[in-house]
């Protein structure tokens, strides 16, 4: 699952969680793969993150202090770096239904609940970072 081809830059993943366990977990299989991984542990720090680094695909847990996965959503979703189509995939701890729900409504475009299939997930956050890199290569043509 190489990230980048003919010098590319690395494809870059956000993780907004509070104590960098799942980051660590994350990065272990992507960090060999040539991408980028940044954790930033806070909302405000997350929206901060984005307008340094412009990622290719944010996953926000349920665990940050400062906010709530639905209210990070919709300040990313503002931003210009994140806008619509950049995918954002919210990690939580229950499956509460109207969270879930929530959580889409704000901008999320998956909503998964742990324990994860490891395997999945990283499958599924490398296709939606290169289909969100897809959409800057035609944007650029």
């Amino acid at each position: 699952m190489p990230s980048d081809t003919a010098g590319e830059r690395p494809l870059r993943l956000l993780v907004a969680e509070r104590f960098g366990w799942f980051t660590r977990t994350v990065a272990t299989v992507l960090d060999a793969a040539g991408w980028r991984v940044v954790r930033a542990s806070s909302g405000l720090r997350t929206l901060q993150f984005v307008e340094e680094t412009s990622p290719d695909i944010v996953v926000v847990r349920d665990d940050l202090e400062d906010t709530d996965p639905v209210d990070l959503c919709i300040a990313l979703r503002e931003t210009r770096q994140i806008g619509l189509v950049t995918p954002i995939v919210v990690v939580a701890t229950d499956d509460v239904r109207t969270q879930h729900i929530a959580a889409l409504r704000a901008g999320a475009w998956d909503y998964v609940v742990q324990p994860l299939d490891a395997e999945s997930f990283i499958l599924r956050v490398a296709t939606l970072a290169r289909a969100r890199r897809e959409v800057d290569e035609l944007a650029r043509a």
